[in-house]
């Protein structure tokens, strides 16, 4: 179906939900905090595995902006935070500096780790992110415990490496990957060119770089988009009509339902007895959301994709690389999760018969949406190809990320005889 340029304008631009806060408003609103209460966190690490006391973040009240600093760098925070103007300048500065979205601050009574998320199995090397663990307490060995800050829809609170990468307010956060090494130069080359790419570009398609990546569909949109990213490039596709959508004569009907869910592209499951593989891509319902689910900071009900519970890296096509607790049924709720669409023709009701469900596969009327690589036309297929090519790439980590090694009581009894010993040790020259 042809998508009318009119209407991949009018969907390229999200509606607000809320009022935006702009730049200036948020940092000036953030240059009246009490100095005893504002923060401007000192990393030192984002490897999740050498994270300290000293790397712990807590926000004492609602702050807009996020000014990060290299704790190893002779540059220092000020007892007062950056203006507005410093905040948006383009010359070399000593601090990062991010939001948390358009809408909200960072929460007061925020507290635990920004780290560098890679994904478990074969992705480009830009696929990484930083992400936020929250936590219970400074203590780093609380990490492996802690949930991934969320943000709109449940998925965590992220910035992906391309944006990282591509703009000069992120150069503290660039110098701490190199120096942990999680990134190298020629990856942020490559990746500051996507986000160059991407940043030139007006819709906000999620980017796709894997088989099983968690994404949001709204069932209710007239139109679905995703950009993806291969090793060099990203691949920015068509639009497409609404997956659930059907025709009936030479129409397209509007969508059956309503509402939203997590879900994620897998292979397609069924076997043919064809000489090559065929390449089928369907779309795995994960959870459901409501259909006016809220993007809300305080929303602990996390994918556990972010809290990185694999013992090992999953596989690729195996049903079981995908997290258990997407499929977790949303807080109970006086509305239903998923409703009818009124726009659809009452009459045709019967061609939709069963409603959207957690961990089935997206159906277009009673049949699977799917796509044919092989069977499609060109231009739809790039793009969804990456998907495949991608399984063929190395691993960016093996097995699970770890917070920092606990230490045993043993370790630590003998960590406080030597200081007492040496403690002694100096009494006594003192004395001597």
């Amino acid at each position: 179906m042809a998508v009318s340029l009119a209407c991949v304008r009018r969907c390229a631009r999200p509606a607000p939900r809320r009022a935006y806060v702009t730049a200036a408003a948020a940092a000036a609103d953030d240059e009246r905090r009490p100095l005893s209460e504002y923060v401007q966190p000192l990393i030192r690490t984002f490897r999740p595995e050498h994270l300290s006391e000293a790397d712990h973040v807590h926000f004492p009240v609602d702050q807009h902006y996020c000014y990060l600093w290299d704790a190893l760098s002779p540059a220092r925070p000020s007892d007062r935070p950056p203006s507005p103007r410093a905040a948006s300048s383009k010359e070399h500065r000593p601090f990062a500096s991010f939001r948390f979205n358009d809408h909200q601050p960072f929460p007061a009574g925020l507290g635990g780790f920004f780290y560098y998320y890679t994904p478990p199995g074969p992705a480009p090397p830009a696929a990484g992110e930083l992400r936020f663990r929250k936590t219970y307490d400074n203590n780093p060995y609380g990490w492996q415990g802690g949930v991934d800050l969320p943000s709109a829809h449940g998925l965590p609170w992220r910035i992906q490496l391309p944006t990282l990468a591509a703009f000069h307010q992120h150069a503290p956060i660039r110098n701490v990957l190199l120096r942990d090494r999680l990134v190298s130069p020629e990856d942020l080359d490559v990746a500051a060119q996507m986000g160059e790419e991407r940043a030139s570009r007006r819709e906000t398609a999620p980017l796709i770089h894997s088989f099983h990546q968690p994404f949001f569909l709204d069932f209710g949109s007239s139109i679905h988009w995703w950009h993806f990213m291969g090793p060099d490039r990203i691949h920015f596709t068509r639009p497409m009509a609404n997956i659930l959508s059907i025709k009936h004569g030479p129409h397209r009907l509007p969508s059956p339902w309503l509402g939203g869910a997590i879900c994620a592209f897998i292979p397609s499951q069924r076997r043919f007895q064809t000489p090559t593989p065929k390449r089928i891509i369907s779309v795995r319902i994960l959870r459901l959301l409501p259909p006016s689910a809220p993007s809300s900071s305080h929303d602990t009900r996390v994918p556990a994709s972010s809290l990185d519970t694999t013992t090992s890296p999953p596989d690729a096509d195996s049903p079981d690389s995908i997290d258990s607790s997407l499929f977790a049924s949303p807080a109970p709720s006086s509305e239903p999760v998923v409703i009818p669409n009124p726009a659809f023709p009452a009459h045709l009701r019967g061609l939709v018969p069963t409603p959207p469900r957690a961990g089935d596969v997206i159906r277009r009327g009673k049949l699977p949406w799917s796509l044919d690589l092989d069977a499609c036309e060109p231009w739809r297929a790039d793009g969804f190809r990456v998907l495949f090519d991608n399984r063929s790439l190395p691993r960016l980590r093996e097995g699970r990320l770890r917070g920092p090694p606990k230490v045993s009581e043993n370790e630590i009894d003998e960590d406080e005889r030597e200081r007492e010993d040496g403690e002694e040790g100096e009494e006594g020259q003192g004395a001597r």
